[in-house]
This record gives C-alpha cells, sequence and structure tokens, in this order.
C-alpha cells in the first residue's frame, strides 16, 4: 500500500535568504515518504532523478537498516548481497543506477554501485571504509568520503580511478563529498580547524565555499545540472534545508510543516523537486517538496495570498572497483 502523505504546506515554510535580507516566499507541496513494509520505521528520502524515482533507506523490525528504491509508489529494498545487517541507497541517476553503502560481517563499511540489481563494490586504496554518497547523470563520477589514518577525506571515482578531494587552504579536519552534476561540479562539506562544518562546491579543482547567512554550521548535499544546490544548516534554533541558487546568491530555507525544529535536504533533480527527512518529535519520516507553480509574484502579494496548498501523491561474486588514488589539488 502507498502510505505517501499529502500535506498542507504553508506559504512561508520555505523562505528565501538573500545575501543581506530575506526575500519573497517559496511555495512547496510536502509529501510525506514513508516506507510501508510491516514494521518499517524512521525512513529517509536522500535522492530523486528527474523521472521522480525516489531512494533512501529505513528500519526494520530488527533494526537493520535497509535502503529502498520508490518507483512511484511502488517500493523495492536496495540490499547489497553482501551486507550483514545494514544497507543504505544514497543516490541515483537517470539510468537508475544507485550508489550508497553496506557493512560486511566484521563492522567495516564499503560503497556500492548497483546497476539494475549487479553490485560493484566502491573500496577507496588503502582506506579503512568507503561510503559512497552521489552519482552523476552519465555514471562516470560517484563521490563519497573514505575513511583512513582516523580522517575522513572526499573522494570522486571516475569508473576507473579515484581521487581525493579538498582545498589545501581549507586546512580540513574532514571533508565530505555528497553529489555531482554531469558538468563536473561536486559538492560537500568540510571541516575547519574550529570545528565549523561550511559547505563547498568543486568546479574543476576551483573552490567555493558556502555557508548560509547566520549559520553556524553549512553542509552541502546535492546539485542539479545547472547548478541549483540542496543541502542543510544549522542555527541556535534547529536544523533546516535549504536551495542555494548561485545566479542570484540567495538562499532558500527548506522546511517541512510537520517537522520539529529539523528538516535535511539530501536531494534535488532537474524538475526542482527535494528529498530529505524531518523529525516530527518522536519518528523521522522521509519527504518529497515539489516546487507549487505561482500565477506571478506581483499576483500573490497583491491578493496577500499566502495560503495552504496540499494534494496527495499519496550472489556474493561481482565486480570490484580498482584503480589508484591520486590527490586533487585546488586551483588557483
Amino acid at each position: 500500500m502507498d502510505t505517501k502523505i499529502s500535506v498542507l504546506a504553508a506559504a512561508l515554510c520555505a523562505v528565501t535568504i538573500a545575501a543581506s535580507s530575506p526575500a519573497q516566499a517559496a511555495l512547496y507541496n510536502f509529501q510525506n515518504i514513508d516506507v510501508p513494509f510491516s514494521g518499517a520505521h524512521n525512513s529517509a528520502a536522500t535522492a530523486i532523478n528527474d523521472s521522480g524515482q525516489i531512494v533512501g533507506y529505513y528500519f526494520d523490525t530488527a533494526g537493520n537498516e535497509l535502503g529502498f528504491l520508490d518507483d512511484h509508489g511502488t517500493f523495492s529494498v536496495v540490499n547489497d548481497p553482501l551486507a550483514v545487517g545494514d544497507t543504505r541507497a544514497y543516490g541515483i541517476n537517470n539510468n537508475g543506477q544507485i550508489v550508497g553503502h553496506y557493512y560486511d560481517a566484521t563492522g567495516g563499511r564499503h560503497g556500492f554501485l548497483d546497476t539494475a540489481g549487479s553490485y560493484t563494490t566502491l573500496d577507496y586504496p588503502a582506506a579503512q571504509w568507503t561510503f559512497a554518497r552521489g552519482i552523476n547523470g552519465t555514471g562516470n563520477a560517484i563521490v563519497g568520503f573514505y575513511y583512513a589514518s582516523f580522517q575522513n577525506h572526499a573522494f570522486l571515482y571516475d569508473g576507473s580511478n579515484f581521487t581525493s578531494l579538498g582545498d589545501p587552504s581549507w586546512n580540513a579536519s574532514a571533508s565530505y563529498a555528497w553529489g555531482a552534476n554531469d558538468a563536473g561540479q561536486i559538492v560537500g562539506y568540510y571541516v575547519g580547524t574550529g570545528g565549523q562544518n561550511f559547505g563547498f562546491v568543486d568546479t574543476g579543482g576551483t573552490y567555493t565555499t558556502l555557508q548560509v547567512p547566520g549559520a553556524t554550521d553549512t553542509y552541502a548535499r546535492g546539485i542539479t545540472n545547472t547548478g541549483l544546490i540542496v543541502g542543510n544548516y544549522r542555527t541556535g534554533s534547529g536544523t533546516y534545508g535549504f536551495l542555494y541558487d548561485s545566479k542570484a546568491n540567495s538562499y532558500t530555507t527548506i522546511s517541512d510543516p510537520n517537522g520539529v525544529g529539523f528538516t535535511t535536504a539530501l536531494g534535488i533533480n532537474g524538475n526542482g523537486q527535494i528529498v530529505g527527512y524531518y523529525q516530527d518529535g518522536s519518528a523521522v519520516h522521509g519527504f518529497l517538496a515539489t516546487p507549487v507553480p505561482l500565477p506571478g509574484s506581483a499576483q500573490l502579494m497583491g491578493t496577500g495570498l499566502l495560503g495552504l496548498l496540499g494534494w496527495q501523491r499519496r550472489n556474493a561474486a561481482r565486480p570490484r572497483a580498482t584503480g589508484s588514488a591520486t590527490p586533487r589539488a585546488a586551483r588557483p
């Protein structure tokens, strides 16, 4: 049974934050994404492709984490055949390729690429653990992070070789890559010397730092082919999702109306649909936020329409990625 729940989304749930002052609000329809399997709970939606397929993960009755694919209301499990207990799905492209990570029998973590049910393990050379987080449309850019020497490092895998990412000027204690587009741009975040988290965009080795105005921490999670970026930020009052438009240099807060001080935006597709999860005080729920077409800002403001809108949409053997690990230097 499809348990996606349509909810009324208030206009002020998404507030645009310009570099200096707030601008007009944006409207979204928010829908719950809750895995409908018996005993499933605490679902999180992590990525969405242009056809509307959504991936994420949930907890079963035994407390195991399992990945899922939501194909327009039809749910299926994403579970690496080598996994012992836990698999999380984090990225999906328009070809339906899925990336994420799984746990092995010793507690080790490995990235994976799922192509139509055929799984490939992704292990950064000499790393203790590897986590895949995002994949671009052509499948030639898989990003994530690896754990080695007691530190997490962002990486890019191009189908043949792994490349370590990061700008030496950060003096970062850790870095994480989460999303990539077909133009080669990569987004993620790093931990600065003071322990503060900053988002970043890597454009061909040139790094740009992202920080939501007034935020203590900023995390970039996903990017479209046109450069729209989603993620989340923290303030003294809670955690909220954001949409960043680099052309307008504006941030839009994404906050599920059912969330209690916590909403995280993790993925965005080419249609502007955003997925993530929120906490309602007792559980975690995935969400899909779909932009609402407006008749025009002048008409909206002239009528004072800030209404509520809602609608219902409601085996062990396999290839292993190998290759050299090459540091990628930042360009000036």
